[in-house]
């Protein structure tokens, strides 16, 4: 996540293939990838009612709140359409890649 925070493109593709190398299903991991960006932009709009919502431990909501707090909230919406995007084009592992190329 930092990595698409960042820009990162070098950071990206090596997650990329890291995710390929590992046999990692892309369709599963772009649906974690939604929900982390969906939590990341719950967290940036109403951070207080978050952490009522969201069952996870306060440390992964301290960190999502961190990563929340270097973006504005156009630019979570835009990761999470791009991520939107790319669960619905791809069908193949080599896709995924591509696509975020």
């Amino acid at each position: 996540m930092n990595a698409l925070i960042d820009r990162n493109s070098q950071a990206i593709m090596k997650v990329i293939e890291k995710i390929a190398a590992a046999g990692f299903e892309p369709h599963l991991y772009s649906q974690d990838l939604l929900e982390m960006i969906r939590n990341l932009l719950l967290i940036k709009v109403s951070e207080a009612q978050a952490s009522q919502i969201l069952e996870m431990p306060d440390s992964e909501l301290q960190a999502l709140s961190e990563m929340a707090q270097r973006l504005p909230e156009e630019d979570i919406h835009m990761l999470f359409d791009m991520a939107l995007k790319a669960a619905r084009t791809f069908r193949a592992p080599r896709t995924l890649a591509l696509y975020l190329k």
